[in-house]
């Protein structure tokens, strides 16, 4: 049985994913819902009034956070109250009921912070965040590093670039590929922080989802617990922008506004370990990716 933590975004394309590789999944979210049969909602503080959510689990997948970086820096009490200390929490019970593997999906560029001119990120180098949701990312990681030998199959924490897809929320200020679709197809005004030229790395929502398929599936300890994980691809908002405009055939109209301070303004992830220990490749480029979620 896997157990997978949070209905989000991410939450949701995991439970879709590790279902079609005929895999036992229970779900926990904060909030009810409809759409997913048999989930199972409450308080992250209050896990430990869910006990039987562990029963029979080997692996646990965590995507529960409940800010974004906007948010975060706004509130950072908030964000510490409610990540940090569930998460210590948490720990605690797996701990406790013996889970064999824990699953960490944290965050690639708001970990290592702004880019200095040495090349793309690898998982050695320094993490230095810029804002209060990579400081909480960050130590989360650490306080499941503290503990990583209570696991007995171990423990991976995943650093992700800018994941996109189908289905991804347009609620909250993440997610520049979503935003610019639904800026072109509801002739709304997409905000532009900053002048849209520096790059990040995008990565499709089925190549992240292929990676979660790799690591169920991969039966030995892995010889470290953090993993960069990227498409390998750069791309700048306004080269985003263009490649919607082209495949829509829609104006997008922009609104430029100064760069945020809590924003990383780009960044490249190496992601060569993670390919390496299990032999995954991104298989999207960007073009592919918006064409892909057009397509429906």
């Amino acid at each position: 049985m896997i157990l997978v933590l949070g209905a989000g975004f991410l939450g949701r394309a995991i439970r879709e994913q590790l279902l079609q590789e005929g895999k036992q999944v229970r779900i926990f979210s904060r909030e009810p819902t409809n759409d997913i049969p048999g989930l199972i909602a409450g308080n992250i503080f209050d896990l430990a009034k869910h006990e039987d959510l562990f029963r029979d689990v080997d692996t646990v997948i965590h995507t529960i956070h409940t800010t974004v970086p906007a948010s975060a820096h706004h509130n950072e009490y908030y964000d510490l109250e409610s990540n940090l200390l569930p998460f210590v929490k948490f720990l605690e019970l797996a701990v406790k009921k013996k889970v064999p593997r824990v699953i960490y999906i944290s965050t690639g560029g708001a970990i290592y912070g702004q880019m200095n001119g040495s090349g793309a990120f690898t998982e050695r180098s320094p993490a230095n965040p810029v804002s209060a949701y990579g400081i909480s990312k960050l130590a989360i990681e650490k306080q499941l590093l503290l503990h990583k030998n209570d696991f007995r199959n171990g423990i991976i924490i995943l650093r992700p670039s800018n994941i996109y897809g189908k289905k991804q929320r347009t609620d909250r200020p993440q997610g520049v590929v979503g935003h610019l679709l639904q800026a072109a197809y509801n002739n709304t005004p997409f905000e532009l922080w900053g002048d849209g030229h520096t790059k990040k790395d995008y990565l499709y929502l089925d190549d992240f989802k292929d990676a979660i398929r790799r690591i169920i599936a991969y039966e030995k300890k892995p010889p470290e617990p953090v993993f960069n994980i990227a498409s390998s691809h750069l791309y700048s908002v306004n080269e985003i922008r263009a490649e919607i405009e082209r495949q829509t055939g829609k104006k997008i109209n922009v609104h430029r506004v100064p760069e945020k301070e809590f924003d990383v303004s780009g960044f490249a992830l190496d992601a060569s370990l993670f390919s390496k220990t299990f032999g995954w490749k991104a298989a999207f480029d960007l073009q592919q990716g918006i064409a892909d979620i057009l397509a429906g």
